[in-house]
């Protein structure tokens, strides 16, 4: 069965916006999504394909690759961080001394790259680059509204994990979840002091 929506609007975005905890719930399980837009609301698309992925993994790994895309788009040919001989513009200018900015916590950090492909970590910067720069934010990607909340939040604070634990832990839920993130952060913290 499919439910066909108009988004023309700024109130017909609203309402469809408001009603996405209904949409991906399992009452919707058998319905797919149509929507008809003008060209100003194209960034619905990829709610309504997520909603028509009834796998809850599958989906769930959409959203994340579809979000990184949105935001890697957004950051080409950006440099916030200013990064000058591994110190970035904050560490220049508060001059305390320290390496590789941000990322200096992180194990998976390799010579100016990030292989990991996390989103919290891709959309962490300090407050030094905030006052300088319009910088996407967490709540501008409405994509992110298709998760529950608790997936948000972990979305949001899952720092230094690769791309692939952060997709699992949203997966896992309330209860799994935190064990996990815990014991990474154990992990990490345990690298950083051998460090």
């Amino acid at each position: 069965m499919r439910k066909t929506y108009s988004v023309t609007n700024d109130k017909e975005l609203r309402h469809f916006i408001r009603f996405l905890p209904f949409y991906r719930s399992f009452l919707f399980r058998f319905l797919y999504f149509d929507v008809h837009i003008n060209e100003e609301y194209n960034f619905v698309l990829p709610i309504v394909e997520s909603l028509n992925i009834k796998s809850r993994k599958k989906r769930i790994v959409y959203i994340y690759n579809e979000a990184f895309s949105m935001i890697d788009s957004y950051f080409v040919g950006k440099d916030f961080c200013q990064f000058i001989d591994n110190v970035c513009l904050s560490h220049r200018e508060n001059k305390t001394g320290k390496m590789n900015g941000c990322c200096r916590c992180c194990p998976y950090r390799s010579g100016g790259y990030c292989p990991t492909e996390n989103i919290a970590c891709k959309l962490f910067y300090c407050s030094s680059v905030k006052e300088k720069y319009e910088i996407i934010k967490f709540e501008d990607i409405i994509l992110f509204r298709v998760l529950s909340p608790f997936q948000r939040m972990i979305l949001k604070s899952d720092f230094f994990s690769s791309g692939e634990d952060v997709i699992l832990d949203l997966y896992y839920g309330p209860f799994i979840a935190p064990i996990r993130i815990i014991y990474r952060f154990f992990k990490n913290y345990v690298y950083k002091k051998r460090k």
